[in-house]
């Protein structure tokens, strides 16, 4: 009688004694204990070439000594970037010892080590990722992925446990588009204009970004942003890229004020390693009838270090000028998006921000509208 073979026991792959097996779910077993699972590491570190010729680890001691700085300077470099590193975890790096891990922390810290050895944005995590992927194939072991998580003590229905929620949607997308684009690929320079409308609401906004590729063959870059309820965004390609699929959380949170969405721009041409790429597109706000709040903060979000270059606008329209327009500055970075930590009145129907090298964290502004009726100033 023929049918589908059934699996043997599974076997230790150090000794090769039987495994127990184990109900419910959890990490497959592949050791009887820790003393066979740290016997097979040993022998695979014998396998293996030395730690200190791995690609991540002779990079890293490479730039350190074109850099001409000692370790300690590095770390209070760092500090500043307002990303810790012990002297001691930089000379671990350097000597292969230990390596960051495969979580979007990990490669934040290799970023902003790049940005202090004056290093191009992804040139460290690309032989990280290079690195991670010989070990793979020497050791056979599964790949390591990139967790996405909200942050420490941010609650639960907050915007930042959203997006880390509306990101892993992302990466799940069919074909593994979606965690390719979003793992292996960086903002280099970021430029936005956001203009209001005479009506208090958002407008458009235009945004040109150059993104830079980790891996070979990434084909899209997902844009993600927010918007309150009764808003509708719709985004236009302009150049070097079209528009691909929009996923949003709208329908599972339809109590909030405002929903994430997130759209594909799918790029013309699959991307190299280490290849920078250009794109610039319009994003269109349409508010539905009855919706009569009006916006009064923009906010423009760098997640990590990666970014070289930063340059906001905003622009009002003539009819209807804030009575305040004030710079700011947000620590979003330990899920702080309300109150900002530096201020900074200006005048005039617009105003403009340009950074290089910008710290991770929230920049735009917030504004206040004359005390007018909305209608008097309209009719006036």
């Amino acid at each position: 009688m023929s049918g589908t073979p059934q699996p043997g026991p599974r076997t230790c792959l150090s000794c090769g004694r039987v495994l127990k097996s184990r109900r419910g779910a959890g990490r497959v077993q592949h050791y009887c204990d820790s003393t066979c699972r740290s016997r097979a590491r040993r022998q695979r570190a014998k396998l293996g070439p030395p730690p200190a010729t791995e690609p991540f680890a002779a990079a890293v001691r490479a730039a350190i000594a074109a850099r001409g700085l000692s370790l300690q300077r590095i770390a209070d470099l760092l500090a500043e970037q307002e990303r810790h590193l012990t002297r001691s975890t930089i000379s671990q790096w350097q000597n292969g010892r230990c390596r960051p891990h495969a979580t979007s922390h990990g490669t934040n810290l290799v970023l902003a080590l790049e940005r202090v050895l004056e290093l191009p944005a992804g040139h460290l995590v690309v032989t990280l990722l290079e690195t991670y992927q010989h070990r793979q194939m020497l050791h056979r072991t599964a790949p390591a992925s990139r967790y996405v998580t909200a942050p420490r003590g941010a609650p639960v229905h907050s915007v930042a446990h959203r997006r880390a929620r509306l990101e892993r949607r992302v990466y799940s997308q069919r074909g593994g588009r979606g965690r390719e684009s979003r793992q292996a690929l960086i903002v280099v320079r970021q430029r936005e204009h956001y203009v209001v409308g005479a009506d208090q609401r958002p407008h458009h906004s235009r945004l040109t970004i150059d993104v830079t590729a980790l891996r070979d063959g990434i084909e899209s870059y997902w844009y993600m942003v927010s918007a309150q309820h009764g808003t509708r965004l719709t985004i236009h390609a302009e150049e070097g890229c079209q528009v691909g699929p929009t996923i949003t959380d709208q329908r599972q949170y339809p109590h909030e004020p405002e929903y994430l969405t997130a759209t594909e721009l799918i790029f013309d041409e699959p991307l190299g390693a280490m290849e920078t790429h250009r794109l610039s597109y319009t994003v269109s706000y349409t508010h539905e009838a009855g919706y009569v709040d009006s916006c009064r903060r923009y906010q423009r979000v760098l997640s990590s270090l990666a970014a070289r270059e930063l340059q906001i606008s905003i622009g009002f329209d003539p009819q209807m000028p804030p009575a305040v327009l004030t710079r700011c500055r947000w620590d979003t970075v330990h899920g702080n998006y309300d109150n900002p930590v530096r201020t900074q009145p200006v005048s005039g129907l617009g105003d403009r921000i340009s950074l290089e090298n910008p710290l991770a964290g929230g920049y735009g502004w917030t504004w206040e509208w004359p005390k007018a009726d909305l209608a008097d100033r309209l009719s006036a």
